[in-house]
């Protein structure tokens, strides 16, 4: 008993697939590559230049309806930053907001402390995001 064959073509009816040449795969690869470095560095460009550096040094509950937040911003000389300020409920919850302006004349690490008011207690509060403004 013979088993028949697998499916074939027929001979000369179909043309094979053909891959590139290899120095097109290679070329094609490293234009990739430097696309997607050219993309990375301008997007890196766009969002770095539009933050001021910020860390959140604390928050204290005064009460159910206040909050302080306690932070440092880097501001450059004669510019001004606005930094955006929340808290937040045992639920994750934003409870209260505020958006803080701060300025100064020479180039310095600005300490605050700013009070907010809050609509529920609040059991964090931080600083979002600081930009140049």
């Amino acid at each position: 008993m013979t088993s028949p064959s697998g499916l074939r073509r027929p001979p000369g009816r179909y043309d094979e697939p053909r891959s590139l040449p290899l120095w097109a795969r290679v070329g094609g690869g490293a234009l990739l590559v430097v696309a997607l470095l050219a993309f990375s560095f301008v997007g890196y460009r766009h969002y770095a230049g539009s933050r001021a550096p910020f860390t959140n040094d604390g928050f204290a509950v005064g009460s159910d309806s206040v909050v302080t937040v306690r932070y440092s911003v880097a501001v450059e000389a004669h510019r001004a930053v606005q930094c955006v300020l929340q808290a937040r409920d045992r639920d994750n919850a934003e409870v209260g907001s505020s958006v803080v302006r701060i300025t100064s004349d020479t180039s310095r690490t600005v300490h605050r402390s700013d009070r907010m008011a809050t609509k529920r207690r609040a059991v964090a509060a931080e600083v979002l995001s600081c930009r140049p403004s």
